[in-house]
């Protein structure tokens, strides 16, 4: 392993990497990709997040592949502490007026060392998991024959609020907190539906509601997948094209410019969730048995 060691530490002077750590370890390998063993010997390599990643294509004359190089902070992060679904921890020596406005939580706060400040609390502590907001959305468009496209005529929101994870009551059975028809053309006088003159004030409203109950979850039927005619494609769409403002009211992070790549494809799929950050998306629609 020493002339790896020797081409991986010469990489990162060419990449203008000072601070690294280089170590061998034992892995195992079960995706199946050719040429790659169950289990073999491997150099780990650690450098600064301010650095740039190293292409995920990249070989050398000792090494023939590279693992882990698209893989994001958070993810990390979330593995090494083994965090595993929504949970309660354990945050010391926090800041709370280190961060101020950088999303739309009631809570922000930072820390030093999150490597040793932040940890999951364990079974012992007897606590429940924390209960979720959910919130299920589903969308009626119709053409707008001036301008070719299709226009969102209806979103229709449902609220569950401080839902257990281990409750298994059925859906139907379930206490709905709030109902939301928004609509810009059908006219009923219900209180739980909002009647909007254009598109634009439908996009508005939604977000307002999402803003106001803040759901940890939001749910729907193809809501996420890389197919192009999904329900956050045609939402994320809608909210460019119309120019709604702070459209990223649909995550909880607060972002300037939108990406470019959104509602282009398969190759926007990323991008999409990426602008949920920070609620879980659950896709009900169970094709081919995944949801």
């Amino acid at each position: 392993m020493t002339d790896v060691y020797e081409e991986v530490s010469k990489l990162m002077t060419r990449s203008k990497v000072g601070m690294h750590r280089i170590m061998p370890c034992s892995w195992k390998y079960a995706f199946g990709r050719p040429g790659i063993p169950k289990e073999a010997e491997y150099l780990k390599l650690l450098y600064s997040y301010d650095k740039p990643a190293l292409r995920i294509d990249l070989k050398g004359e000792t090494f023939f592949h590279v693992f882990g190089t698209n893989i994001a902070l958070t993810e990390h992060f979330v593995m090494w502490k083994n965090i595993m679904g929504p949970w309660w921890l354990k945050i010391d020596g926090e800041d709370f007026t280190a961060v101020k406005n950088a999303s739309w939580c009631k809570l922000e706060l930072q820390v030093d060392r999150p490597d040793k400040n932040i940890c999951t609390l364990g079974d012992t502590d007897n606590l429940d998991a924390p209960p979720l907001t959910l919130m299920s959305l589903a969308l009626r468009t119709t053409m707008n024959t001036k301008e070719n496209k299709n226009e969102i005529h209806v979103a229709n929101v449902r609220l569950y609020e401080n839902i257990s994870l281990t409750n298994n009551t059925p859906p139907e059975m379930l206490r709905r907190d709030q109902s939301r028809f928004v609509g810009k053309v059908a006219k009923h006088h219900s209180s739980m539906i909002s009647m909007e003159r254009n598109e634009a004030a439908v996009l508005s409203k939604h977000l307002a509601i999402v803003q106001k109950y803040h759901p940890d979850t939001i749910m729907g039927h193809k809501l996420d997948d890389v197919d192009y005619n999904t329900l956050l494609t045609r939402l994320l769409t809608r909210l460019d094209e119309r120019k709604t403002p702070y459209w990223h009211r649909i995550g909880r992070l607060k972002r300037g410019d939108w990406p470019k790549n959104v509602g282009k494809g398969g190759g926007s799929f990323f991008v999409e969730r990426h602008l949920a950050a920070g609620r879980l998306l659950c896709d009900i629609a169970n094709d081919m048995g995944k949801s």
